[in-house]
């Protein structure tokens, strides 16, 4: 049985909470995938600008991280840059194609306590 491929996945890029570290941090979430067989959902990131062609998103390392059965992941310390994401959902020895890819260009952040001396 396949496992549910509709994650109707909003995943939304609620942006950008930069620290001191020049770096970002992501929050993605998604619709649940409503199917018996679902354990959990992996995320895969990639850098790079967002894909305008069939099968419209990118080529995704191997591996993604699996956060379980959740509906959000936060991504922290995250360096400045262009970056996309997917989602899948997974059961046992079974793993969903790809959501819809959302992409975000992470800016750097900007030095802090500039005076004069």
């Amino acid at each position: 049985m396949k496992i549910l491929l509709g994650i109707l996945l909003a995943l939304f890029v609620g942006l950008m909470t930069v620290n001191f570290a020049m770096c970002a941090t992501v929050t993605l979430e998604w619709d649940a995938v409503v199917d018996p067989a679902l354990v959990g959902y992996n995320i895969y990131q990639r850098t790079g600008a967002p894909v305008t062609v069939a099968p419209f998103h990118g080529t995704y390392t191997a591996n993604g991280i699996n956060v379980g059965n959740v509906l959000t992941w936060k991504g922290i310390g995250i360096p400045a840059g262009s970056y996309c994401w997917v989602a899948t959902s997974y059961g046992v020895g079974i793993e969903s194609e790809y959501s819809n890819e959302v992409c975000a260009a992470l800016p750097l952040a900007s030095p802090a306590n500039l005076r004069i001396k």
